[in-house]
């Protein structure tokens, strides 16, 4: 399960982590800077003589601060020190059941009386969850990891990875050869087949993995998977 935090009705791009706690910052955070925004407009609105829409921007700021207050309550009460957080909370593990029913309290708060398109809410599909496609040769992964919508970038780099993996075989086997004998590597020929065979279904975003059997007779295994407990890098 993970968590998201939308700002407004059209957004595209939700915050997204694995932390509660982290959802409830972001959404205090947020949520301060709409509260600043909408004080602003009050004097503004007053001095058009629009009223009626002066008086709505000073109760939402009223209203949207006592949200604010209360995650920023609930991110003390989530503190690791058992002293820092309030009798009720001390005596739980961190983000307890205690903590965990009263974050659900400010959550549903939020969702119902903060500003329209403003919600926070857990979510279990994969594929929207946090992550990163990793790209790995025999189990070691590259420092480089990517987003989700990176797909292409990480398939490039997929790519370069065998295929520099592939071309250095070669090299190593070709050189205990006599090139005029014809004994040439075959390590890159497939590498080369396999990309542009799995390159038809680049639009899929699913893991891959290839088993390429090496000339010197060992087999190394690349893969491209995405792991939900892995950062982007990019």
């Amino acid at each position: 399960m993970h968590f998201h935090v939308q700002t407004h009705t059209d957004d595209e791009d939700p915050y997204v982590t694995r932390d509660r706690v982290s959802t409830l910052y972001y959404a205090a955070t947020q949520l301060d800077w709409l509260v600043d925004h909408e004080h602003e407009s009050i004097s503004a609105l007053g001095e058009a003589r629009e009223f009626e829409s002066a008086y709505n921007a000073f109760t939402n700021v009223e209203s949207w601060s006592a949200l604010v207050a209360n995650l920023r309550n609930m991110l003390v009460q989530a503190d690791p020190d058992p002293a820092k957080r309030a009798p009720l909370y001390r005596y739980e593990p961190q983000c307890g059941p205690l903590w965990t029913s009263a974050a659900d309290h400010v959550t549903d708060a939020v969702n119902a009386t903060g500003p329209n398109g403003f919600a926070l809410y857990s979510c279990e599909l994969t594929e929207c969850g946090p992550g990163a496609w990793v790209i790995s040769t025999d189990g070691q992964p590259e420092a480089d990891t990517f987003t989700r919508e990176d797909f292409v970038e990480a398939w490039c780099l997929y790519g370069d990875v065998m295929t520099t993996w592939a071309n250095d075989s070669d090299d190593a086997y070709e050189e205990g050869f006599d090139p005029a004998d014809g004994d040439f590597g075959s390590d890159g020929a497939t590498v080369t087949g396999y990309l542009t065979d799995a390159k038809r279904e680049i639009g899929y975003l699913r893991d891959h993995t290839f088993t390429l059997n090496a000339n010197d007779g060992t087999a190394v295994t690349f893969t491209m998977q995405w792991d939900t407990d892995v950062d982007a890098t990019n």
